[in-house]
């Protein structure tokens, strides 16, 4: 198995407990492909350097997870 990083970024319009759940449904998605989640983080909100979607903060979310590298 290899280990990867992923960081996304949640809008800040959803409160911290739907960017939880959120964030839930992609290590659910992960596990569901036999991965392995080693480390999951959550930001506070941040400003981002520029608009994206007209949306100038987000939640930074982190995740660390081991997988089949054919998945």
């Amino acid at each position: 198995m290899k280990t990867y990083e992923l960081t996304y970024i949640i809008s800040s319009q959803l409160m911290s407990s739907e960017a939880d759940g959120l964030m839930k449904e992609v290590e659910s998605f992960i596990q569901s492909k036999d991965g392995v989640v080693l480390k999951s983080e959550k930001t506070a909100a941040q400003p981002l350097a520029y608009q994206i979607k007209k949306q100038s903060s987000g939640y930074f979310a982190i995740l660390t997870f081991q997988t089949a590298e054919d998945k």
